[in-house]
């Protein structure tokens, strides 16, 4: 309903990709879309919990599913920046004169 929310980049995600746990995110976020097309997350449409349902007994049927986009998070990962790493260039630039 917040326009924003389809921008989202939740610290979640990072938290995921690390301990290789495919993600389940809305469909209407933008943010999430390299995550959807590397296989690395689920989507479903906002406020459709019988979408949400669906898409967990696929998975628990499916268990190919799970395994294909842990390992596709695991691709991922090495491109994933830490917290400390990310913020690193910046934190140098504000210690200069």
């Amino acid at each position: 309903a917040i326009p924003i929310n389809v921008y989202a980049l939740p610290n979640k995600w990072g938290d995921a990709l690390v301990m290789g746990t495919p993600i389940i995110v809305n469909e209407e976020v933008i943010t999430a879309r390299n995550l959807v097309e590397a296989g690395a997350a689920f989507t479903v449409p906002f406020n459709e919990p019988a979408a949400l349902a669906d898409l967990l007994a696929d998975l628990h049927a499916k268990p190919h599913r799970l395994m294909a986009a842990r390992e596709a998070l695991a691709r991922l990962r090495p491109d994933v920046l830490v917290f400390d790493a990310a913020l690193h260039e910046v934190l140098n630039h504000l210690r200069q004169p």
